[in-house]
């Protein structure tokens, strides 16, 4: 391990609040949630007869064990050969977070091993959370080409032999961390305030803003209209310019710091075309 590991590392663990543990880095999230799953499949699955996962993707169906969606009474859905739950911190579109203290409880209880992907809040919020294994993809604090996977022990490496990544993404990635470290804070509380400015002026133009009561990731925001799709919607913002995401209920923002989109226009123009179907 390279002293710029190290030192990312320890980074990394206060900004996800965790101690101890094993750091590893991997080229990208998903190859952290992959490397986790197979640690399982090896070692329930094929040993012990530990066949189910509870996940949203998984490509262990052809390896003939059981994959479960995720839902919200988890304990409905956990059986005695439940191998491993993993979760992302928060629905990728409306930014609702998962009930982390209940379900790290529930995983407790029955003895089952729980990984969490915190790259829909890395950044963005203070994090701490009880889990076994914890992963993100470094391209949410600005870095393309990394991903990290920290857990309560050492895991089966997906890849055998020594592993080398570039020491200026690694470098970088260290930076960005102990910038956010500085301010996240009184980033999350900013970025909370224009995505509030903004769901306001966007009911005042008659949006439904999806998760709005629930706990969430201060900066996504999931907007529906009535009578208009969100493929349309998503399409004539894109072209103005506006990033945004079509979901399947409706089009989810991201919200940063210089964030002030006008959908005004976009969506006047879309119910002026729509008001006769």
């Amino acid at each position: 391990m390279s002293l710029n590991e190290l030192k990312l590392y320890e980074a990394l663990a206060k900004l996800i609040g965790v101690e101890g543990g094993v750091w590893q880095l991997t080229s990208s999230g998903a190859e952290s949630t992959t490397q986790v799953v197979f640690a399982h499949y090896f070692q329930e699955a094929r040993l012990e007869g530990k066949n189910q996962f509870i996940m949203r993707e998984c490509f262990l169906e052809k390896l003939s064990c059981v994959v479960k969606q995720p839902q919200a009474d988890l304990s409905s859905i956990i059986t005695a050969r439940t191998a491993l739950i993993s979760l992302e911190i928060a629905d990728s579109f409306s930014g609702v977070l998962i009930p982390w203290e209940l379900t790290a409880a529930l995983c407790c209880e029955k003895k089952i091993p729980l990984h969490v992907d915190v790259t829909e809040a890395i950044g963005f919020m203070p994090i701490s959370l009880q889990a076994d294994y914890i992963s993100f993809d470094a391209s949410k604090l600005g870095v393309v080409g990394l991903g990290a996977l920290w857990s309560k022990n050492q895991v089966r490496p997906l890849i055998y032999g020594q592993r080398f990544f570039n020491d200026i993404l690694v470098k970088e990635l260290f930076n960005n961390v102990q910038k956010v470290l500085e301010n996240i804070s009184s980033k999350s509380l900013e970025i909370a305030r224009l995505r509030k400015h903004f769901e306001q002026v966007s009911e005042s133009l008659g949006a439904h803003i999806l998760g709005k009561d629930l706990p969430r990731v201060p900066h996504k925001s999931y907007l529906a209209f009535d009578k208009i799709h969100p493929n349309a919607l998503a399409f004539y913002l894109q072209e103005e310019g506006i990033e945004c995401i079509e979901g399947p209920q409706g089009v989810s923002f991201s919200i940063s710091e210089d964030f002030n989109p006008d959908i005004k226009q976009a969506v006047s123009f879309l119910r002026e075309v729509s008001k006769d179907l």
